[in-house]
Order: C-alpha cells, then structure tokens, then sequence
C-alpha cells in the first residue's frame, strides 16, 4: 500500500497539479474556484502501546498479549494489557492509566494461582484523581465436586496507583451464594459512586458511598419496562443523563433519560433507534453534549437529540476508529483507540488530542464530490491517502445515510436518487447493489468509464473480466464499474442439477412437471413467492427491459412461466408462517431433505473458492455438486451482483481526469488482489486468488499426510477440516475441482442483478392479482407491459 501511495502522490503532482483540467467529454473547461472544506481539526497521537500480533500456525510461540479493556474521558485514559502463555493460560495483567496531557503510569494486578481458577478485571472508572475497576474472582475450592468461590470486588486507587479501599460487591448488594451480580459501570459525582449493574432482577443502578456503604437504588426504566443502560453521565447543573435500551412487552425503543436526583424529576427523549447517539453520547465539561459516529463529532441538542458536526474526520485526514471520544476544559477533543495495522501484523494503541484549525489555516483545492448511501465503511484511508498526496484536489465526501429515519431507513438512498434527477451528480458516486444505473442513462448523466480505461497508461480493457464488464454494459458503454463482485445461481447434486442448466424459463418450468412423486425443486420454506419473483425478473432485467429506449417486452411465454414458477412457491417462509414453534418443528426431518433426495436445490451466492464446500454439509456423503445459473429467455442465467462497491463518475463535472485518479485506487493490482470479500474484477488478482486456494489445499493435503484422519462423533478429520456427526458427513475441504468450476463461473457469468425497484414494485403489485386467484395471466400481462411502458416513457 505503500508503494501505491508513493506512486498516486507522483501522479497527482505530474498529472493533477496543472490548474486547469481537459475533460473527457468537451474541451478545456472554466474550473470554478478553489474551497476550502469545514470542521477540519488537527491531531496528534502519542503511541502507548504496541501489541506483535501471533501466528497461530506457528510452533515456536511462547507468550501473548492483548488488550482487554480500555476507558477514556475527561479525567483521562485506562487500558488493560493481559499476558498469557502459548495455550492462552494467565500469565499477567498491567494496567496502565493516565491523564491525556501526562505520562502513561501502571500497576500489576494478580492472576490467579492456579489453572482451575481465573480472575478477570473490567468496568472501569476514570476519577479526577484516582481510578477504579472491578474484579472478578472465581477461586476453585472443591475440585471434586467443581465448588467455586464467587467474589466480585470494586478496587479503589489513588492516582499514585495505590490501592486506597476495597468494596465486596456481593457483601454489600447482599448477593446469595448461588446469586448473581455483573457491573457494566461505574461513574463518581462528588463523593457518590453510582453502579449499574446487573443482578437476578435484571439491571439496577444503585448509589454508593466512596467506602462502599450502600445508598439508594435510583428508578432509570419506566415502570414495568427492563432495559439496559449505554452510558451515563452528569451535567453541569448536576443531573444524570442515562442513555438506554428500553425493553418493552409491545415494543423496544431507545430513549435518552434526565434524572434529577435531587428533586426526583425525570424527562425522557426518544433516540428513534439512533444507536450511535444513545452508544456515544456524553458531556463537555461546560455542559454541552457531544456524540460522535464513524463520519465525525457532534454537538446535541438537549431537547430534541439534533446534531451539529463540529469535527469531520475526512476533511481532518484522520482514519476513524471506534472509541470514547472527550471534550477537554480547553476545547480540545481526545480519545484512546487501538489501530490494527496487517503490514506487521500489529496493533498500536495510542492518545490522540484533536485541536480546531483556523479556517484562515485551511488551503483552498478544488473539490471533488464523492457520495455515497452506505456501504463505504473502508474508504477512509483511500480518501485520505488521495487528499495528503495531491496539492491541488481534495475528496469531499458527502454519506447520505445522514438522512435516514427510524420511520424511513432509506432516506438517504431516496433524496440522492432525487438529488441526481435534479442534476446535482456528485463527481464520484458509490453506490452497491440497490443502486440502478440504467434509470439514468437516457438522461446522459454518468460517464463512459471506458473513455478513462482506453486512455489510461496504467491498465487497459484486457486486465479485466470480459464477462464483467460486458454484464455492466448498458449498449456498449460502461457506466459504472464495481470493485468485485458474488455469483448467483442454484446449487444441487451434479447429475440432477445439470439437466436445469441453461434452460428457458419455460423449458425449466416444464421440466419442474416431470420431477418424481414426493420431490419438490426447492425445499419447502426456503424460497418465497416474492423471493423468486424478485430473483428472475432482476437477473433476466435486460431481456424484458430497454431503459434507453424506453421499451418493455413483459406480456410473452417466458414472463408468464416466470409467474408460474413463482406461483409454485409458498407466500411466507418457514420462520414467518402462523403457528410456526422453532422448539417443536422437526428439524432432523427438515435438514434431511436434500440427503433423502426430497428436494434438489438451494439459491446460492458464492464470493469466494470455497463456495461449493460451504453448502456440502446440506448434502449426503460425497456427493459431487455443482452449481448452474437461473433460467432465463436467452438461456444464459449465470448471474452475478455488485454486492459491494461499484463505482460512478459524473458526466459533466468539472473534474473528470481527477475523479477517475481516485476511481483507480480501487482498481489498483493491490487493492484489487487485498480485498477480503467477493471476486476481484481484474484478471490478475482473481488469478492471485485462485492461486493462493490451491496452494492452501496442497498444504492442507500436507498436513493430513503428517497428521492421519480420524473420525468419530464431532472429531475434525485432520487439516481436511471436515466433520463426522452420527455418521453424517457436514463438511469437507475445499478441493482443486471446487476451485476450477467456480473459476470457470466467475470469468463467465454474464448478467447483472439489476436492482430497479421502481420497476420491480409494479411487477410486484399486478401479479399479486394473479397470485390472489383473482386475475388471470392473460389479463395481468398485458397490463404489467402497459404500465412499465408508461413508466418508462415518462422517466425520459
């Protein structure tokens, strides 16, 4: 990665420094000024820890570390650092503490002295001046009879690391010896400390006093309601606020609690299911409340939870991590966060204090817009990577996910869906599955990314999947390209499941009629009516729909046998149908259908080599499987979905050459080949893949071949990672044969699921008549081509 940096920081000052850009689509342009970008902050961290991640397969490891647990707020930070030997037994704990502007302290905390015993440490307390934590102590007295004795302390210490008292948690809540008790927090307010804890009545904060006497329990839920509390803080004018996961009998709900301890006033606000407020919010030391997500920091209103950002992590050039975040007396933000870095296999844990830049400070670039409704949880480091080595661009990233509702979870895709009608097209957008490119087409608002591949230096048409690329395709012309992608099909036993390959939908359908007394396709719940309908009218998309021309070929044979086969299934899964008890259904009945021979197929989606092992354990005993495509008009049904990032550049930006600079990192021979999930879309890097699967197997065959198989009840069958259970055999490796047919897929699957909705609810609602009993085929079709022909007309 870091040879890529070096070479897109060359690329920018020798391609991107010029202060005018030739785009791909007119001549020179008039570029619009150069901005500066808001809520910037500057960080500096201070390395505390580093932990040398082991290799499990790696004989010679004597001793691990890791860290357990860590704190961070006003007052300052805790970690826990535990050691252990090579089999993962205690060897030590360290605690370290300390204030964010002062020196990392520790203390050494006893394990326990024999294997049959532990002793564990959490829920810590950061104080002005001192800290506490809770230890938990389970100490084997009878080994005969497996007679612990339970002891659950609370540990106060002095900022000297001196242990000043120590409270018997069970003593003092009165716990019974077959009792339980859990504290999540612990929070001190003046000389008050404030523990929520679990017990055998559910959740429970109580008051205590510094020497453990205990003082009131104070109501948090409303009555009859159990929930959990998040966090818990006081104000500056010395009311709590407890953030909590309410439970309720009718519903659940999030809710954001006022107490006044003093007059016994409560308020609550609802969250509306906004779980990165009710995790993260918390107090400044003037009063104001923060919270903060993966995006930045924000300020909260206290009477209606509306949010302001303050600090942008991007616009920052900081990679989020999941952490406390804290407001210092000063105003400048601070938080303790461990990052895993895979270069070296290592993770570093660090202070880093945030201090806001001057907008005077801030240099103006032009801005590149990039947007995105979800599923950019990894893009950070790209977008900062671009940022630090260009001088004249920088990535604005807008995620509309900001807009979505607890009442409308999709808001966010809605208003960019409209924001792009409207023609605010950001230069780059990300989209995934449920984004559908050819609505847009007619209109001429994205761009023809072969115009960048076929004039860029650094790759060509070639080092991609042909068949990937073609299934993008929109009349020639690629309008978006996804970063990898997961085939789609139907898994069976080899010799049934291939005499449905590469059928009509009526041919499949008529085939479905000669299926033996007893044995059904599918088995009974795993595929709906509406699961099938979706699923053959989105793979087969362009065979019935011409978004550029506006046509639409829905009333024919091929769509009337696609609702046909959908009739066959049932309304409601398994798990949704009335009267179904997961306790009392027989299970063992239904597992075994595909081992009786009762049902043939499973719907499959496959992103990596050992996707025809991963659905063995369904089947008998060495049954060779294989997988096919759905049916489909032009009988090529192997199909495949851009399930994760697929990626758009505007058509009429200002910026092209510099939007696709960025476009490229994604596509990079690095990136490409590192990516955990899914198949690359460059040829070289599926190639690394299947490469490195191979070679897995032949050093699986290595060790089975020093180790010797065995079987028995649950026994793992050496490096073959398969299992016996009762004789019946759940899974095996992964084999060279697996890996040459779903190769072969990969390079040939040809269609893309095309997630329209908008097209999709229509199919859906007019066949619902059909479905019904109320409406014949031949009245529904006509009418279904009607409709979407309208549809279509007017979205010209």
């Amino acid at each position: 990665m870091k040879k890529f940096t070096r070479v897109l920081a060359c690329a920018c000052a020798l391609l991107l420094a010029t202060g005018s850009l030739t785009g791909c689509f007119s001549g020179k342009k008039k570029l619009p000024d150069k901005q500066t970008v808001d809520h910037v902050y500057k960080y500096e961290q201070k390395e505390l820890y580093k932990i040398a991640r082991q290799d499990d397969d790696k004989k010679d490891v004597t001793e691990r570390e890791d860290i357990y647990y860590t704190l961070s707020d006003v007052n300052g930070y805790m970690f826990l650092v535990w050691r252990g030997d090579k089999n993962y037994n205690d060897i030590g704990y360290t605690l370290h503490y300390g204030k964010f502007d002062g020196e990392d302290k520790s203390i050494e905390l006893p394990v326990a002295e024999d294997a049959d015993s532990y002793i564990s440490y959490g829920s810590f307390a950061r104080f002005e001046e001192g800290f506490a934590l809770v230890e938990q102590r389970n100490i084997l007295i009878d080994k005969e009879n497996y007679v612990y004795d339970q002891q659950s302390n609370l540990l106060i210490y002095g900022e000297d690391g001196i242990l000043q008292s120590t409270v018997d948690l069970r003593k003092a809540f009165g716990v019974p010896d077959d009792g339980y008790i859990n504290v999540e927090r612990v929070l001190r307010h003046d000389d008050t400390l404030y523990l929520s804890y679990y017990g055998d009545n559910g959740m429970v904060l109580q008051t205590m006093s510094l020497d453990g006497t205990l003082g009131k329990t104070v109501p948090v839920f409303p009555d009859g309601a159990d929930g959990y509390m998040n966090n818990m803080f006081f104000t500056a004018d010395g009311k709590m606020i407890v953030s909590a996961n309410i439970y309720g009998t009718d519903n659940s709900k999030q809710l954001i609690i006022t107490l006044d301890l003093a007059t016994g006033a409560r308020t609550e606000l609802d969250a509306k299911n906004d779980y990165r407020l009710v995790n993260s919010l918390f107090a400044g030391p003037d009063g104001t409340f923060y919270c903060s997500d993966q995006n930045g920091i924000y300020t909260v209103d206290p009477t209606t939870l509306a949010k302001t950002e303050i600090l942008n992590y991007i616009n920052s050039d900081y990679i989020y991590a999941y952490g406390n975040y804290t407001v210092l007396p000063d105003g400048r933000i601070a938080t303790f966060r461990g990052n895993y870095n895979p270069g070296d296999n290592a993770s570093t844990y660090a202070v880093t204090i945030f201090t806001k830049v001057p907008d005077s400070e801030i240099t103006p670039k032009y801005l590149i817009t990039v947007a995105s409704a979800g599923y950019t949880y990894d893009l950070q480091q790209q977008i900062v990577d671009f940022n630090l080595a260009s001088d004249e661009y920088r990535i604005r990233f807008v995620d509309y996910t900001q807009y979505n509702t607890d009442d409308d979870p999709d808001a966010g895709q809605t208003r960019l869906g409209d924001d792009i009608l409207a023609g605010n097209v950001p230069d780059v957008l990300i989209a995934d599955q449920q984004f559908s490119v050819s609505k847009y087409v007619s209109k001429g608002l994205f761009a023809d990314l072969y115009t960048f591949i076929d004039k860029d230096e650094s790759m060509k048409r070639a080092d991609f999947l042909e068949n990937i690329l073609a299934g993008c395709e929109i009349d020639g012309k690629l309008y978006e390209i996804p970063t990898n992608f997961y085939i789609q099909g139907l898994i069976g036993p080899k010799e049934t499941i291939d005499t449905f390959r590469d059928l009509t939908i009526r041919e499949f359908v008529d085939k479905l009629s000669t299926l033996p007394e007893g044995v059904s396709f599918f088995r009974d719940g795993d595929v709906t009516r509406a699961d099938l309908l979706q699923s053959l009218f989105l793979i087969n998309y362009s065979n019935f729909i011409d978004r550029k021309t506006g046509k639409c070929s829905i009333n024919n044979d091929e769509c009337r046998a696609l609702l046909e086969f959908a009739k066959m299934m049932p309304e409601k899964s398994l798990w949704d149908r009335d009267g179904f008890d997961s306790s009392t259904f027989d299970w063992d009945a239904y597992n075994n259908q595909f081992r009786d021979g009762k049902a043939i197929a499973e719907t499959i989606s496959i992103g990596d080599f050992s996707g025809i092992r991963d659905y063995s354990y369904s089947y008998e005993k060495n049954t060779e499987l294989d997988f096919i495509g759905f049916p489909a008009p032009d009988h090529a049904g192997m199909s495949f979905t851009t399930a994760n990032l697929k990626f758009l550049v505007s058509a009429k930006g200002a910026f092209p050459d510099a939007s696709w600079e960025f476009v490229k990192i994604f596509l990079a021979d690095d990136y490409q080949t590192n990516q955990s999930w899914g198949f690359p879309v460059k040829k070289a890097a599926l190639d690394a893949k299947k490469q490195a699967m191979l070679d897995q197997i032949k050093e699986n065959e290595k060790n089975r071949d020093e180790n010797g198989d065995t079987t028995g009840d649950g026994i793992i069958i050496g490096g073959a990672r398969a299992t016996m259970i009762d004789d019946v055999y759940y899974r095996r490796d992964v084999t060279a044969e697996d890996v040459e047919t779903v190769y072969g897929y990969a390079c040939t699957a040809k269609k893309q699921f095309v997630y329209d909705t908008s097209l999709f609810d229509i199919i859906n609602e007019e066949s619902s008549a059909y479905f019904a009993g109320t409406k014949t085929l031949d009245e529904i079709l006509p009418l279904m081509e009607s409709r979407i022909t309208i549809f279509l007309s007017e979205g010209r």
